[in-house]
């Protein structure tokens, strides 16, 4: 819901007037997991029939949402300390939806070149490759640079917190070796260009 806020907020041309005036966020989803971990469904609708079950809200309506989610958290008793645990300020929503819009541009990417449904990678090796920041073009241009000693730095590259950018499985970078085999057909050294990688 955030991500949808933040793009009406930007589609308004109201950002900066938002940005001076909000802390931020509360992540509730979390919190309500918490809270009723075997409920099964979190959608807003089975929270408010498992916690308010007498109480009548109407139906997709953004309003009536906003005030059932609070009047769960009421119910619930939740603390100003566990709403604070679960939330982030402005600056770091707008970095996280802009993270998102990256890693699901470099999806896209990713998929558009077949490489899940081949089956050469997993789901998870996909979404791992995306949320480095890194598309299917990125990979083509290391590969074409420094062949599979290029592919495995890249992915294997350490970040920040020590660990591997993506991963240190030798079957991913085997896998993308040999794809990008078939597709190149050639290999001779490009620019050494790493430009939005």
């Amino acid at each position: 819901d955030t991500r949808i806020f933040l793009k009406a907020v930007e589609r308004a041309g109201l950002v900066d007037r938002f940005a001076a005036k909000m802390l931020g966020f509360v992540d509730t989803l979390p919190l309500l997991k918490r809270k009723f971990p075997d409920l099964g469904s979190y959608r807003l609708s089975d929270l408010r029939r498992k916690v308010l079950p007498d109480a009548h809200f109407p139906e997709h309506d953004a309003s009536a949402d906003v005030v059932a989610l609070l009047c769960i958290l009421k119910a619930t008793n939740v603390t100003a300390e566990e709403l604070q645990q679960y939330s982030y300020t402005w600056v770091s929503a707008v970095q996280r939806c802009a993270d998102l819009e990256r890693a699901n541009n470099c999806k896209h990417s990713l998929m558009q070149a077949g490489l899940l449904s081949s089956k050469l990678l997993k789901p998870n090796d996909v979404k791992k490759i995306a949320n480095s920041g890194i598309k299917y073009r990125h990979l083509k241009r290391v590969y074409r640079w420094r062949g599979r000693e290029g592919l495995e730095k890249l992915l294997q590259q350490p970040v920040n917190n020590g660990k591997e950018r993506v991963t240190n499985s030798w079957s991913i970078v085997d896998s993308l070796s040999q794809h990008f085999l078939r597709v190149c057909k050639w290999h001779r050294p490009e620019s050494p260009s790493t430009e939005g990688i």
